[in-house]
């Protein structure tokens, strides 16, 4: 299963949704920088050939970050995120309730989340 976390097409969902979030946090920072800034001074946007090269790291950094997950965490995001399964489809696979299957996913997120934003 961790094979598939490199395919761009099967992680494309769960990228996107994890792109919109660091997107927001980004936007959220930039704001609080602002504010900081004379007002002559305007940061200027980065040209499309930055942005692609910053969602190719961020790509290469949530694949990172899920390969790196404990096993239990890896196999329920992996199903649920990257092959879009049903949480009782994992649980079926897995042989787990639901329960331990929400709860694993949650924990797997928080440790994604807790990883992507710790700095290098």
């Amino acid at each position: 299963m961790s094979r598939k976390i490199g395919s761009l097409r099967v992680a494309s969902a769960f990228i996107s949704w994890l792109f919109m979030i660091v997107k927001h946090e980004c936007y959220r920072l930039l704001r609080i920088r602002q504010k900081e800034l004379p007002l002559d001074t305007v940061p200027e946007p980065p040209d499309e050939r930055e942005q692609s090269r910053d969602r190719v790291h961020i790509a290469q950094d949530i694949s990172i970050a899920i390969k790196n997950l404990p096993l239990i965490y890896r196999e329920v995001i992996v199903m649920r995120d990257l092959e879009e399964m049903t949480t009782a489809e994992v649980a079926t696979t897995l042989g787990i309730t639901v329960e331990a299957v929400k709860s694993r996913l949650h924990r797997a997120r928080n440790i994604l989340k807790t990883t992507l934003n710790s700095p290098e």
